[in-house]
């Protein structure tokens, strides 16, 4: 790990400080996500002693739980974030004992996410959203000095449909990737997520984190 280069760091940062600030910050009425089915709660993610066996560094520690309002999607650049598809939908994260996350530690750093929407409908056109991106986005793009990967991941049948891909992607010389897994169940997605800043995140342990949140979420 490079003490000196952070880009990629800050990204990571930043993106959990807008996860937080997305469960604090009052929405609109022009943002708000349909109505329909209740939103995904903290009942539906892993607690702390359900993730601890496969990544042991979080033994007796803690998890947080936050909301959005929509999925995120890539956007045509593949580089950066359109505007989204509304859903309510909730994150958790975790930390060690001592309030350190994984990812600023050199460790595998797991989130999960639910995304409820209003109909089963929606919930479709949000996942085709997400393979489109994998399709469309896999191999490699670059722009200015920050070079992207895609790659598909192999991933059992876990829901009515289910993808998994790796992101790496590298700026200034330092390296960021992201493994995930996104399951379409009826009017929900279901969102297996690990970060890592050095090394190769374990396509096992994602797969592992896709099954219990197929147990866990209601």
């Amino acid at each position: 790990m490079n003490p000196t280069s952070q880009p990629l760091r800050r990204l990571a940062l930043l993106a959990a400080t807008a996860a937080t600030a997305a469960a604090l910050t009052p929405v609109t009425a022009s943002a708000a996500p349909p109505s329909g089915p209740p939103a995904p709660t903290g009942a539906d993610l892993p607690q702390v002693a359900q993730v601890d066996d496969t990544f042991g560094y979080l033994a007796g520690g803690r998890r947080m739980t936050s909301r959005s309002n929509r999925l995120e999607v890539a956007d045509e650049s593949c580089l950066s974030y359109g505007s989204g598809v509304p859903a309510k939908a909730r994150f958790a994260s975790y930390a060690t004992a001592d309030g350190d996350q994984g990812y600023f530690q050199g460790e595998e750093d797991p989130t999960f996410v639910v995304y409820q929407f209003a109909t089963t409908a929606r919930a479709r056109a949000g996942y085709a959203l997400i393979a489109d991106y994998v399709n469309r986005c896999q191999g490699r793009t670059s722009d200015d000095g920050y070079r992207k990967t895609v790659d598909t991941v192999r991933v059992p049948r876990l829901g009515q449909r289910q993808v998994g891909f790796r992101t790496v992607a590298v700026e200034s010389g330092d390296r960021r990737e992201d493994l995930e897994v996104y399951v379409l169940k009826g009017s929900r997605i279901e969102r297996s997520w690990i970060q890592l800043d050095e090394g190769r995140a374990r396509r096992a342990h994602v797969v592992a984190m896709a099954r219990l949140l197929t147990r866990t979420a209601r």
